[in-house]
């Protein structure tokens, strides 16, 4: 389903299931972000392994050992090499929008 299909009826379902304006609002923009995540790694031409048993044993992994120290077992190809930019001066934080933003969901 694409966003343009989102109804009002969906989005009176989600409130009568108790969704608010922020919920509904962060769901939309979770799966935008989903669908450029899908067509960023199809335009790489990434592939993903088709053996199950891989999966299993990352996800055993990640449960056991965290994110941290699950990919210490993968060879390194190259040292890291510092930034040229690393020591640069920063430039001071330039805030446009100090206002919170209100937003409010409305039928489609």
């Amino acid at each position: 389903m694409g966003g343009k299909q989102v109804t009002s009826e969906d989005i009176l379902r989600a409130r009568q299931q108790g969704a608010t304006d922020k919920e509904i609002h962060d769901t939309v923009l979770i799966a935008a972000a989903f669908c450029m995540y899908d067509r960023y790694v199809d335009g790489l031409a990434t592939w993903a392994p088709t053996d199950a048993d891989l999966y299993r044993e990352n996800g055993r992994r990640l449960a056991d050992e965290g994110y941290v120290q699950s990919t210490t077992h993968l060879p390194t190809h190259r040292k890291s090499v510092p930034s040229p930019h690393r020591n640069a001066a920063r430039r001071p934080e330039r805030r446009t929008n100090q206002h919170r933003t209100q937003f409010s969901v409305r039928g489609l």
